[in-house]
């Protein structure tokens, strides 16, 4: 059986030719004079440097065998060596130490650290003395208060390079953070105060670079940061106090929506008022109003509200719709799109959205999400494909904006009892929801009779006879039935074909009617998702939605959210500082607003599908250089 060493240093460097020999003296004379029961070793990273350290390095080993082993490797960046130093070297000792190879903290400070090591897990050297810009001291002031936020608190210095671990403590937690994490001492600061472990720290003090250059200076330090910053969130939403920061999105996402719906009235809400108004008095909404242009289950909502919360009513149905974006967010978080969790929850959208406008498109696509992870898969049961359609139905009784992704679940399915039944359910739930409203107007003979001479002029293609008897006879004492028609299959509303309008060349646009595009490309684009998992589908499907629509207003684009919150970095992010665009007042371009939602989305799916289209392109150019032309 192997013994494992006592202590093993993990030392990375690059391009330190002045400084790595004097260096390693310095840790070898160190080392040599305290007691190791097991011995100790020196393990130095060259991380592909590109000047003369490699052979300085191979000089130092052959002088110290035994004691300092040399790793060479490609370049991939301070965070990442030290990373994999800590996985190769915490199975064969006790202890591991970290240091950087630039002499600013020497081993003077060492055996004191070394001493205080009983009973504790974690070491660190808090660096004192040097003098720092402005920028790096706000960089650790800023780490340090994410690792308290997502973690705990652990050590003042986060990110010393200067640091003592008990290998059996950290072992678990360095194979945990991914391999490219640019800054792992700052998750592992973060990951002790997790784990309750016991830590300790002495000020060591750090002196100024004597030779070569600082590799992060100015705006790639600042870049850097926020690699860091980002890597440490997500892995600390994953890993440390989550869901407490969940939580608290949570709480202030509804502050925020509460103060957003505080400028009162606006046009969806006066709907709204006249649908209950119109509730109360028994009468049919599909028939008395135009204002209504959605399946039933919406007015019942509205309903309901009126009655719980009375003269605060808008109170109640902001809480409602924040429930809804809080649910949204949660399956998200289940998913694991942890950050796009909480950035959809505190997106000035999503918040204008649901605050302001009172749009309730987020009902629906929580249901619709619902639906699909009650559906799971290709592989998915009957009982699940039955219970995942019937709620997709529900969905569309709340809001049919989800109306074409039944023919995308269609071309998803091999098995065409699935198929069948994934296609006809949803649209069955919905078609029935509005019976109560029509039934009383089309009981008797006299319906089948007109019915029958429409299927007529249809069977003949006599479009035009068709609809003039639709119109003039059909609907003539049947006004809910003229209602459902007209604000709700036939329904058009700013017509303003973004897409189709701002995007498509003139003769493109004369060719290929708006409708056209929009009808086709929603069926179009299911094959393309058909191999996608069913929730990011889904999500692309929203996005597609808007994309393709004849109508694009400022609270549909809140509909595609999810999706453009799960691409995050930056487009994704991008999309979603659009919510602060009705800041700007009246005088705001909106056609151009809509466009640049339209092309971010698209720089969305460019993003997201990179990979697929250089595959295409690369095909597509290979084709080409083997063809011959004559």
């Amino acid at each position: 059986m192997t013994v494992k060493k006592s202590l093993i240093v993990i030392m990375p460097v690059y391009n330190e030719e002045e400084a790595i020999a004097p260096v390693l003296e310095k840790w070898v004379s160190e080392l040599d004079s305290m007691s190791f029961e097991h011995g100790w070793q020196i393990h130095v990273y060259n991380d592909g440097s590109k000047d003369r350290t490699a052979e300085i390095l191979a000089d130092c080993a052959r002088q110290h065998p035994g004691k300092i082993m040399i790793h060479d490797k490609p370049n991939s960046g301070h965070g990442p060596t030290i990373l994999q130093g800590y996985r190769e070297n915490a199975p064969k000792a006790e202890w591991l130490f970290q240091i950087d190879s630039d002499d600013e903290m020497g081993p003077e400070n060492f055996p004191e650290l070394w001493a205080m090591r009983q009973n504790r897990d974690f070491l660190t050297g808090m660096r004192s003395g040097r003098q720092q810009d402005s920028a790096r001291r706000l960089i650790s002031a800023f780490s340090r208060l994410a690792v308290r936020i997502l973690f705990g608190k652990s050590v003042w210095d986060v990110n010393s390079p200067y640091r003592l671990m008990r290998s059996e403590a950290f072992l678990e937690l360095f194979e945990l953070i991914p391999a490219k994490t640019f800054a792992p001492n700052v998750i592992l600061s973060g990951m002790a105060a997790r784990r309750k472990l016991a830590c300790a720290e002495i000020p060591v003090p750090q002196k100024e670079r004597q030779t070569g250059e600082v590799s992060l200076k100015k705006w790639k330090l600042i870049g850097a940061a926020v690699k860091s910053f980002f890597q440490t969130f997500q892995f600390g939403l994953r890993h440390g106090r989550g869901l407490l920061i969940f939580a608290a999105a949570a709480f202030l996402a509804l502050i925020l929506r509460l103060a957003a719906g505080l400028p009162g009235w606006n046009f969806d809400f006066d709907s709204y008022r006249i649908v209950i108004e119109l509730m109360e008095k028994g009468k049919n909404i599909y028939a008395e109003t135009a204002r209504y242009n959605y399946g039933p289950v919406w007015a019942d909502v509205l309903y309901g509200l009126k009655l719980i919360f009375g003269n605060a009513f808008r109170t109640g149905l902001i809480l409602f719709l924040t429930g809804c974006d809080i649910g949204i967010a949660a399956v998200l978080w289940r998913m694991k799109y942890r950050f796009a969790s909480l950035l959809f929850l505190l997106s000035p959208l999503t918040i204008y959205t649901t605050g302001y406008h009172n749009q309730f498109d987020n009902a629906a696509i929580l249901t619709a999400m619902l639906a699909v992870m009650v559906l799971g898969g290709r592989d998915a049961s009957f009982p699940r494909v039955l219970s995942g359609s019937l709620l997709l139905g529900f969905s569309l009784m709340i809001k049919h904006i989800f109306i074409f992704y039944v023919f995308w679940l269609f071309l998803y399915y091999a098995s065409w009892r699935k198929k069948l039944l994934i296609l006809l359910i949803p649209l069955a739930v919905f078609g029935s929801g509005f019976l109560p409203s029509i039934l009383p107007e089309t009981a008797g003979p006299e319906t089948w009779g007109q019915m029958k001479i429409m299927s007529e002029a249809l069977l003949k293609r006599d479009f035009q006879a068709a609809g003039h008897y639709l119109d003039q006879v059909f609907f003539q004492n049947r006004p809910a039935c003229k209602g459902i028609w007209n604000n709700i299959i036939t329904y058009h509303s700013y017509n303003n074909k973004i897409l189709h309008t701002w995007c498509l060349p003139r003769f493109l646009q004369v060719l290929i009617p708006a409708e056209l595009l929009f009808f086709g490309g929603m069926m179009l684009s299911g094959f393309f998702f058909r191999r996608k998992k069913l929730l990011d589908s889904l999500l692309a499907y929203s996005a597609v939605l808007l994309i393709l629509s004849v109508a694009v207003t400022n609270q549909y684009l809140a509909i595609p959210g999810a999706f453009a919150a799960a691409a995050a970095w930056p487009f994704g992010v991008l999309y979603h500082l659009l919510g602060f665009i009705p800041l700007f007042g009246k005088g705001t371009n909106y056609g151009a607003v809509y466009l640049l939602a339209v092309l971010l989305l698209i720089l969305i799916f460019i993003q997201k599908n990179r990979n697929r289209l250089k595959e295409i392109l690369s095909k597509f150019f290979h084709w080409l250089d083997e063809s011959t032309w004559e």
